[in-house]
């Protein structure tokens, strides 16, 4: 299988719009998010990507990586 043709790259190719606006933005209140990045957020949110601060704030999950 190519390695594009791979589901999670295919995921995350279709998600990588919401992965650079919640990027550039931080934190970023639940309420505030615009209607075309709500799907992408939640989807995010189920495999681990994005999570919910204090239920108010979503934001991207930041993993240290020990060598």
């Amino acid at each position: 299988m190519p390695v594009y043709d791979q589901p999670m790259r295919k995921l995350l190719g279709s998600l990588s719009q919401t992965i650079t606006w919640l990027d550039e933005k931080g934190s970023v209140d639940v309420s505030s998010v615009p209607e075309g990045h709500v799907d992408a957020i939640k989807q995010l949110e189920r495999i681990g990507i994005v999570h919910k601060r204090n239920n108010r704030q979503y934001e991207l999950q930041r993993i240290r990586l020990k060598s």
